[in-house]
């Protein structure tokens, strides 16, 4: 069996940018949620700093992989320019001990 694969990625938006980033990765709910290799896609905003954490969570590293390789993946990155203060934080983990 392959080994399941979650994804932290936090978003720190220009102030001026807020609601345009919520809305854009709002729009990748669905289609991210529809992939076959998806088995979470949530998305958080801290009332601390404002900053937006997708917490992801793929079948194997090949899910992953056919995520990133899709037209919405594509189309969400190419409109990220100029609505963040710094490039997005990412870090891929793979589960050790996880709840199914």
């Amino acid at each position: 069996m392959s080994q399941s694969i979650a994804v932290i990625a936090r978003f720190t938006p220009r102030p001026e940018s807020r609601e345009a980033l919520r809305t854009l990765l709002k729009g990748m709910t669905i289609p991210v949620r529809a992939e076959s290799g998806c088995r979470t896609y949530d998305l958080y905003e801290s009332p601390d700093d404002g900053e937006f954490v997708l917490l992801e969570r793929y079948r194997s590293r090949s899910a992953l992989d056919e995520h990133r390789d899709s037209p919405h993946y594509a189309n969400y990155r190419a409109q990220l320019n100029g609505l963040l203060t710094k490039p997005v934080d990412v870090a891929v983990l793979h589960a050790l001990d996880e709840a199914v």
